[in-house]
């Protein structure tokens, strides 16, 4: 048989893993900010629950209204005075009534009811409603604009930013301590690798931007593919040749338009990945050796013969205990199992689980390997791809298998990091860290002159970068972490007993699509990470702990993390809310204003002009005076007659009657004289100048 592949891993990580959220629930900050992203003044930004915006949306729209009643006593006091300027002296009841009108309604509304009822009431004259037909659309336009002003206002929080921040008392990175240390850190490393891959097979592949795919400030982060790039290994290693590699660019990722740090552009910094894979050949490092069961690492299969075993001498591993790097019995292809894939990663701070040969070893690079096995699965056509290439196997009865031509088949992948500080105001260019193991580009951080918040920013890139590698993508994923898995198809039994394995065809670059869907892992990794410390890890078990941040930058971008909208919360731009009040208590102020500071310049100048009188006259107050003293009460004793509210102290008012008509009864001839007097230095009189 062609044996099972012998990962040389701790078998814990292979258990069971139940996917789990990574982080606290998102909790949103309340109160004023700043969105970066719409400027200084237009991006200051009020979040409030959506009980409190509510509250705020009614009280702006009560105010419009308020302010449509200022408005409308400027629009009433021109129009008004306007008439009252060209009034003839025949001029009849209609247009008296409407100067009444004019004069004393409060609101649009007001006077556009009053005005319909007037001209419904002198319907049967002529021209009746023709004279009134201009000022009842000039009320019924002023009053429809302010009531779609009022409610157009639930609209203003759409001139908002589109983000909010959110807040946690657990902000922080994770950390584990105790007996099982290890295993800890381990399982939390592969539940965070499961749940970015989760994401970025729903979002990565997709436009989508809601539900999870809405959990960031973008749905996914953006990177260019290139082809046929340079092997980067030594010459002759690459299966497609020194210009056969796959590389994938993220270019400058900016930590506020990419990962929603909110900051200002002076404390801003751009992070950039490169990975570039190809299938590798390794020569002479591969053998094909046979091994008794007497191995330790066979003593789980119960087999007491020799097998042949594929072996990869790439590096010495398990830290320095095994001279080989993988290996892989040969037999497998009869055991009815599908893929295998397993992987190795090199960098500075992690050499002991494997130490490449020179070949593979890059300074300058975190180098990752992965082993392919396709054991026993049979593909329908034959597959030209460099990592998943088949062969016809002959049987003894029946057509030939379309099996794997490799036992084992090698990718290898480096990973490299630069981070930058943004260009300066003073015209100086973006300081960058070398494109290099993410190890040298965190030690590296020290020559950018970095501000505290952009330090603060480095440092919450520079915490997953290592998990950012290529290797992090698959590890402890094994063959799940393979496109070309979902394609399998597992059915009968064939000869020997082992379960019937098939696949499509896959096409000539599929190795490709593998390495693309690994690098968005990584991308989506990266998202998941910058949120998850800002709003705590959870899930911690009992060994876990949160390591805060340090007091100072780092601790203020805590507050600073942009998400999407979230509901139940409102954000309210305050510049345009302030510029609605602003022009709402304007209209308010100035509705006041206007007629008291035109009648106090035609007095100040001696113009007792007809428009003036008008105005005064015209107010229900002084028609009630005209009313009364007409019918006798209180003549030429009133006093304030050339003001808003005459006065008549202590004394009695006619009484309102039906006879003849309705009306004011007339004054008895025996209070006549104790109600009224001749004497002018107690009455105001105002004369225009034209009498």
């Amino acid at each position: 048989m062609r044996g099972v592949s012998l990962p040389l891993v701790d078998s814990k990580l292979h258990s069971p893993v139940f996917i789990r959220p990574m982080s606290s629930p998102v909790q949103v900050s309340t109160g004023i900010w700043t969105d970066w992203s719409l400027g200084q003044v237009q991006g200051l930004t009020v979040t409030l629950r959506s009980q409190d915006a509510a509250l705020l949306t009614a009280f702006i729209a009560i105010y419009i209204q308020i302010a449509s009643s200022g408005s409308w006593k400027i629009v009433q006091f021109i129009i008004h005075q306007t008439r009252a300027s060209k009034q003839n002296d025949d001029e009849d009841a209609l247009f008296h009534q409407q100067q009444i009108i004019l004069r004393n309604s409060s609101s649009p509304l007001s006077a556009l009811t009053d005005l319909l009822s007037m001209a419904w009431a002198w319907r049967r004259f002529a021209a009746s409603f023709k004279r009134s037909i201009v000022l009842v659309l000039l009320a019924s336009v002023h009053f429809a604009a302010f009531a779609i002003a009022s409610l157009y206002s639930s609209r203003i929080s759409s001139l908002s930013s589109q983000h909010m921040l959110v807040e946690s008392s657990n902000c922080g990175t994770w950390s584990f301590s105790g007996d099982f240390q290890d295993e800890d850190v381990q399982s939390r490393v592969i539940n965070e690798t499961i749940t970015a891959a989760a994401y970025a097979r729903g979002c990565y592949n997709s436009n989508r931007t809601d539900g999870q795919c809405g959990e960031y400030v973008n749905s996914r982060l953006p990177w260019t593919a290139y082809a046929n790039t340079t092997c980067p290994f030594p010459s002759g290693w690459c299966r497609g040749g020194d210009t056969g590699a796959y590389s994938m660019d993220t270019g400058p990722l900016e930590s506020f338009r990419a990962l929603g740090i909110n900051s200002k552009p002076s404390d801003r910094i751009t992070y950039r990945k490169v990975t570039t894979c190809s299938p590798v050949h390794v020569g002479l490092l591969e053998t094909l050796e046979e091994i008794s069961s007497s191995n330790p690492l066979l003593e789980q299969t119960g087999n007491s013969t020799a097998i042949t075993v594929d072996r990869l001498y790439l590096g010495a591993s398990a830290f320095g205990l095994l001279n080989y790097t993988y290996q892989y019995s040969v037999e497998s292809v009869r055991d009815g199992i599908g893929y295998g894939l397993n992987t190795f990663v090199s960098n500075p701070l992690e050499r002991g689980a494997w130490t490449p040969v020179d070949g593979l070893n890059r300074a300058d690079a975190d180098t990752s390997i992965f082993f392919v096995n396709q054991n026993s699965i049979r593909y329908d056509a034959p597959v030209n791809d460099l990592m998943f290439k088949t062969d016809l196997w002959d049987q003894p009865v029946g057509p030939s298998l379309n099996l794997g031509y490799y036992y084992t088949t090698i990718l290898g992948c480096i990973d490299q990091h630069q981070l930058c500080s943004l260009p300066g105001k003073d015209d100086q260019g973006a300081k960058c860290t070398p494109l290099t193991n993410y190890a040298d580009a965190i030690s590296n951080l020290t020559s950018l002159s970095l501000t505290e918040k952009q330090t603060a920013a480095c440092g919450r890139v520079a915490r997953v970068l290592k998990y950012m590698n290529t290797h992090y993508s698959v590890y402890g994923r094994g063959a799940s972490a393979l496109r070309a898995n979902e394609l399998v198809r597992h059915g009968d039994q064939a000869s020997g007993g082992a379960t019937l394995i098939t696949s499509p065809s896959l096409p000539e670059t599929h190795w490709q699509t593998e390495v693309n869907i690994w690098f968005g892992v990584g991308m989506a990794r990266l998202q998941q990470a910058v949120i998850d410390y800002a709003t705590g890890p959870s899930d911690l078990g009992s060994n876990g702990t949160i390591i805060p941040p340090s007091p100072g930058a780092d601790q203020a971008l805590c507050h600073e993390q942009r998400v999407p909208k979230k509901s139940g919360y409102q954000n309210f731009s305050i510049l345009a809310i302030s510029i609605v009040l602003l022009a709402c208590t304007l209209l308010i102020a100035l509705g006041f204003a206007v007629p008291t500071l035109c009648a106090r310049v035609q007095k100040a100048r001696n113009e007792g002009s007809r428009p003036r009188l008008a105005w005064i006259l015209d107010y229900t107050l002084q028609l009630h005076r005209m009313a009364q003293e007409g019918r006798g009460w209180g003549d030429g004793i009133w006093k304030s007659c050339g003001e808003s509210v005459p006065t008549l102290p202590e004394k009695p008012l006619g009484k309102y009657v039906l006879c003849p008509h309705e009306q004011i009864e007339s004054v008895p001839d025996g209070l006549l004289d104790r109600t009224s007097h001749d004497s002018d230095s107690n009455r105001e009189v105002i004369t225009p100048k034209m009498c």
